[in-house]
This record gives C-alpha cells, structure tokens and sequence, in this order.
C-alpha cells in the first residue's frame, strides 16, 4: 500500500483529520504488532470502561440544593421524575401551553377561576389546598399548606422533629403527582376527584411504600 484509504470527509473537523493523517508515515509491516491503551483522564486501563468514559466527557452542574428531595434512596422513580418537572417548572400546564400559542384557555382545570401556573396549581388552587391540608394534618403539622414553591422548598430541606425526613419527601412527591394526575384527568378525560378520595388512595399508596422498605437499612 503506498498511502492512506481513507473514505471523503463530510466535515471540514472530518477534512482536518484526513490532511493531519497523511502527514503521518504508514506503520512498518515488519515491525512488532499494533497495540493499544485506553486513557481516562491521563489513567491506563486495562479494559475500556463505558462508565469512567462517561464520567470524564460528561458535563458536571453544580449540585442543586433542591436533589436531595427529589431524587433520594427510596423513592418511587415516576414520582421523582415528575417532581423533577415541576421544580424546573417544566410541566406543561396551560399558562406555558398558552405561551407556546396554543389557543386553549388558561384558566385551572380544577377550580376554572384562575391561571393555570405551577403555584396555582400544585398550592393556590381551593382543591390542591384541601389535600394539602389533609395530608399535613396527617402527618402532625398544624399549617395547612404553602402558597409559593420556594416555601414548599425550604420546608423539605428542613429537618425538624413532626415527621421523618423520608416521609416527608415520599408525602411531597406523592401529592405534587397525585395533583398533577388529577388535572391531567379533568383535561383529558373529563373525570374528577375529590381531595378526600384522593387521599384515601394516596394514604394506601404511602403505607404501601413505607411497609416495603421496613427491612431495608
């Protein structure tokens, strides 16, 4: 062979490779076998690890205050997901529908008073707030709800004596879905709820998760 084969370059990073590479001489046939090494951040490996590749080339944010109670050991993943959403503020309810120019109306699909936003939605709304109250209630605490996400946040980051951190973020994450379902019912289905019912389920559903992980450490 007196040169390179190389295929054409579809990008001019592609063409700067090629030009580079045949400015390098071919590997002598008589010479000792071809080998290779994997490097990870200056490290050999003995064998390529998909793991140590992803953890070096991936890009790292800084930890968010707000993870810990939405992902933690223990909870339930569709739960944490949408949680997720709903602190990115990324669940599609109608005052950001609206503002992608949909023309739907923007009004709450469980009250039909107000705009539909995650505040409104998830604390201001007369039926989030009646199963906020119900729930806190049932856990010990004397208030019955919050009224802006950054205090719903600052309750979840604190420690305090009423009721067990993990319980506390199961109960949250549960009731943020559980609100989220319901709207989603109203709007799609036409089916709705009462806060009473839906706490009747989402008791069940707690008990049945706390009992699960009684003989874990």
């Amino acid at each position: 062979m007196d040169g390179w084969l190389l295929r054409g370059a579809r990008s001019p990073s592609a063409e700067t490779l090629q030009i580079y590479l045949i400015t390098v001489p071919l590997p002598s046939l008589i010479s000792e076998k071809d080998s290779y090494v994997w490097l990870v951040n200056d490290s050999a490996l003995d064998n390529y690890s998909a793991k140590l590749t992803w953890e070096a080339l991936r890009h790292r944010a800084p930890l968010q205050q707000w993870s810990s109670y939405v992902w933690f050991k223990g909870a339930i993943p569709r739960h944490s997901f949408n949680m997720w959403l709903a602190q990115l503020d990324r669940l599609p309810t109608r005052a950001r529908l609206s503002k992608w120019g949909t023309n739907i109306p923007t009004s709450c699909c469980l009250c039909n008073t107000y705009i539909e936003d995650r505040e409104h939605l998830f604390f201001r709304c007369d039926w989030s707030a009646d199963l906020w109250t119900i729930c806190l209630q049932r856990m010990g605490y004397s208030f019955v709800g919050f009224h802006t996400w950054l205090a719903f946040s600052d309750w979840l980051s604190l420690c305090d004596s009423v009721a067990p951190r993990l319980l506390k973020h199961l109960v949250a994450s549960a009731t943020i879905y559980s609100i989220w379902s319901e709207r989603n019912k109203r709007y799609h289905d036409n089916i709705s709820s009462s806060p009473a019912t839906i706490f009747k389920l989402l008791d069940r559903f707690i008990r049945d998760a706390i009992l699960s992980k009684r003989n874990q450490k």
